[in-house]
């Protein structure tokens, strides 16, 4: 059942500079053996640990809030599951994991159209930012890729982390990517799971990289449902607007090459933020839903970069913008952001942003 964000606002300060600790094990499924040296991390943190020789691990210093817990090894596939932390220490249950079957997979070395495809992929995936300039995929031959001409989309996937050196904001990021497809009509949906590690650098490169994080961070998704979460949306920087998209009676007519929608942003009436987000019963889950279109501004940050990426109102504000448009009836936030991305579309700079901009969940400016 869905009640007021507010009551959950009430309850927040209680625990959120309480740290907990998160313990389990991890066995083969099959034969029930524990599986030492596996590594074990929550998705966007920058801290790693490893089962011991019984399969236990133990994360501390956990703070409350909504994580993925990841648990990878070479020989397995690899496990992700959502956990809450709220007001406890969390124990696990046994994780089991399945070893890995050879995969039937298309040798992209022959490929004809890998490179094409590849630069594709690297685009999409890494973003349009100028970070995205600064970062290198250092090993993708890892990366399958390929054109389905069927459904008219290219499709992505890897059974290794693919790793991201980012030299813009400091960290070596191993994603373990678990869907990606792209369409030529700009949709593209990227799933998986991220571990972050600190770059080493000189002194000048640590002062630069925390200046370029603070940048990355102001008026970013994380930045913007943290701010839901602690109700300060407006008092930092962000401003919600009604934009509504109605279907173009002349789209498909000979000639015309404009929008297949009419759309109307109503750019004079900001939107509560109590009347779209809602509490669940799942302590620190929290659910979006709107009947139009979300038109997210970060008045903080000038950028009309992206005009033609998310086809802007030509009356719209001069701000970093983007659009959010609803799949299924909810979108279920945390502290770290949406727990189910395929029940939105995002246009505009949280989608041209990239991995390049992404940052660990335990990142605070």
């Amino acid at each position: 059942m869905l009640k007021p964000l507010l009551l959950l606002l009430l309850s927040l300060p209680t625990v959120c500079f309480s740290q907990f600790k998160i313990t389990g094990k991890v066995v083969d499924k099959r034969h029930k053996n524990p599986v030492a040296n596996a590594r074990v991390f929550l998705d966007k943190d920058t801290t790693k640990y490893k089962t011991d020789a019984d399969g236990a691990f133990s994360i501390t210093n956990v703070k409350p809030g909504e994580y993925v817990l990841v648990v990878s090894s070479s020989d397995y596939e690899t496990y992700a599951n959502t956990l809450i932390v709220y007001d406890n220490n969390v124990v696990v249950p046994d994780i089991n994991l399945l070893l890995l079957d050879e995969l039937d997979v298309v040798n992209n070395k022959y490929y004809k159209d890998r490179e094409r495809d590849l630069s594709i992929f690297k685009e999409v995936f890494l973003g349009r930012s100028d970070n995205a300039k600064q970062c290198t995929i250092l090993n993708p031959d890892v990366i399958f890729v390929k054109y389905n001409k069927l459904l008219k989309k290219i499709t992505a996937f890897s059974d290794e982390d693919i790793e991201i050196e980012n030299k813009a904001l400091g960290y070596l990021i191993k994603y373990k990517l678990g869907i990606f497809y792209y369409r030529p009509d700009g949709s593209a949906y990227i799933d998986g799971t991220s571990a972050f590690e600190e770059l080493k650098g000189s002194d000048s490169d640590k002062k630069r990289w925390k200046k370029q994080r603070q940048t990355a961070y102001f008026g970013s998704s994380m930045h913007f449902f943290r701010s839901v979460v602690g109700n300060q949306v407006e008092e930092e920087g962000f401003k919600v607007l009604k934009l509504t998209r109605k279907p173009n009676p002349d789209y498909n007519t000979p000639g015309y090459y404009g929008l297949p929608y009419i759309q109307t942003l109503y750019k004079d009436e900001p939107l509560l933020i109590d009347s779209l987000v809602h509490k669940t019963d799942k302590i620190g889950t929290f659910a979006l839903s709107y009947i139009d279109c979300l038109y997210i501004i970060y008045t903080k940050k000038h950028d009309r970069t992206n005009v033609n990426a998310i086809n802007l109102p030509a009356y719209a504000p001069p701000y970093a913008t983007t659009i959010i448009t609803f799949n299924e009836q909810y979108a279920f936030f945390g502290v770290n952001g949406i727990i189910n991305p395929q029940s939105i579309v995002i246009e505009g700079a949280w989608a041209a942003a990239g991995i390049a901009t992404v940052l660990p969940a335990n990142y605070f400016p």
